[in-house]
């Protein structure tokens, strides 16, 4: 019996771990990559972005290299200087058993205006997604720079086992009740 809440509490925090919010993602990179997760201060926050080897494109969605989620749509928002053009193109590998495909999916987006910022809801198949934006500003010497990242959407089989997941705390159930009944009091 002690074995089996161990063993219990281990899942549960490793499923809390895992799937604690709708999007979630890694520290390190588990795929070659050219960017980097910089820490900003805008309007006395901290906030987490990915910029490009160059620093002239900042995304401030997704905020990781490596992105997880569970949603068919992701937006991707973020700034750089006004009359650059930017290209997303994204690679969806979809594995099942009979064959392997990638498509592609390519986002012309318009030139950056002056407010120097730009966004594009982009379209996810299950599995890992490789997004390849592409930047080019002739005034700023930019031609074809690239920065690569990755969404993966996970299936909908993980999302009703995280759905359906039933967490009991507490040894007993006269010892909760009991843990109630103390609190109660205290109020």
């Amino acid at each position: 019996m002690k074995i089996s809440k161990n063993l219990m509490i281990a899942l549960t925090f490793l499923s809390i771990t895992l799937f604690s919010g709708t999007i979630f993602a890694s520290e390190t990179a588990v795929t070659p990559s050219n960017v980097k997760v910089e820490t900003i201060v805008k309007d006395d926050k901290k906030v987490e972005v990915v910029v490009s080897e160059d620093q002239y494109v900042r995304i401030a969605q997704p905020t990781k290299v490596n992105t997880s989620t569970f949603e068919s749509k992701m937006n991707i928002m973020g700034e750089t200087k006004q009359g650059t053009e930017i290209t997303i193109e994204v690679y969806n590998t979809k594995t099942d058993n009979i064959s392997l495909s990638k498509d592609v999916t390519i986002y012309k987006l318009k030139t950056v205006g002056i407010t120097g910022s730009f966004n594009q809801l982009i379209e996810l198949l299950e599995g890992e997604n490789k997004v390849v934006l592409t930047y080019t500003n002739e005034k700023d010497k930019k031609e074809k720079e690239k920065m690569v990242f990755y969404i993966t959407r996970e299936s909908e089989e993980i999302k009703e086992l995280v759905k359906n997941m039933i967490v009991h705390y507490g040894k007993t159930k006269e010892s909760s009740l009991e843990s109630t009944m103390k609190t109660n009091a205290l109020k």
